[in-house]
């Protein structure tokens, strides 16, 4: 009798993690921001100014992830420029059109403002709202968004989405949607 439960049970934990497997394969759209983010992979970490905006190629902070995984849908720059002179009590600190898309604490501001806000626990209830693409922002320990990455469609051997990122020193794609505290979860909306 315990060895038909214990079966029945590994049977249904079977088909909840294919079932979460199956609910992340990506999408076109999805597939398309995944695979530019993947462009910053081996980044050298760079968090200057430009005059202009980004960076050179081969460099970036943790925001240029998110701006070129979302270029070939978005102008993520021109988008945030524009709501940072639309709505300028929204955001915190002067305006910097070279910049504001690449600082992490206006940068969540624009994605509350204009993306889908999803779930910031990372369980096994919550696991299916983490799609690729999702852009999620980490706590720097003072409650105020420090990092930010794109998740992955691949996951870990622990069960995880994996993240696009870069944490410094480079670009990478790992294991780390618990490394802190999540402040935003966002789906950019079709």
């Amino acid at each position: 009798m315990a060895r038909r439960i214990i079966v029945a049970g590994l049977l249904v934990l079977t088909l909840l993690v294919g079932a979460a497997l199956l609910s992340l394969r990506p999408d076109a759209r999805e597939r398309t921001i995944v695979t530019a983010a993947r462009t910053c992979l081996g980044d050298r970490y760079d968090a200057n100014r430009y005059e202009g905006g980004p960076p050179p190629r081969g460099r970036g902070a943790c925001t240029d992830v998110i701006y070129w995984g979302y270029k070939p849908l978005l102008d993520l720059q021109r988008a945030v420029n524009r709501d940072v002179a639309a709505h300028p009590g929204a955001y915190s600190g002067r305006p910097d059109s070279d910049l504001d898309y690449r600082w992490c604490p206006k940068l969540i501001v624009w994605f509350r403002r204009h993306a889908l806000s999803l779930p910031l626990e990372v369980n096994w209830s919550t696991l299916a709202t983490f799609r690729p693409g999702d852009v999620v922002f980490f706590d720097d320990g003072d409650g105020v968004a420090g990092h930010v990455g794109i998740v992955s469609e691949r996951w870990s051997l622990d069960g995880l989405p994996m993240l696009i990122h870069n944490p410094g020193p480079l670009g990478v794609e790992e294991d780390a949607l618990r490394s802190n505290r999540l402040l935003g979860h966002f789906r950019l909306r079709p």
